[in-house]
């Protein structure tokens, strides 16, 4: 997660993290806004940026 989320983080994206099981899943200082656990989820995230 840290570096898909990090750089998005530095310059105040909004990051969405699609959780898996694979690489690190915690990094102290790195937080994604929304987190999704399979695709169709996508949608509510992009509801929740909306809001």
């Amino acid at each position: 997660m840290c570096r898909d989320v990090f750089g998005g983080q530095k310059i105040g994206m909004k990051k969405v993290f699609f959780k898996s099981n694979q690489g690190t899943q915690e990094k102290a200082g790195v937080q994604p806004d929304y987190n999704i656990y399979n695709f169709p989820e996508l949608l509510n995230a992009i509801h929740f940026f909306e809001n």
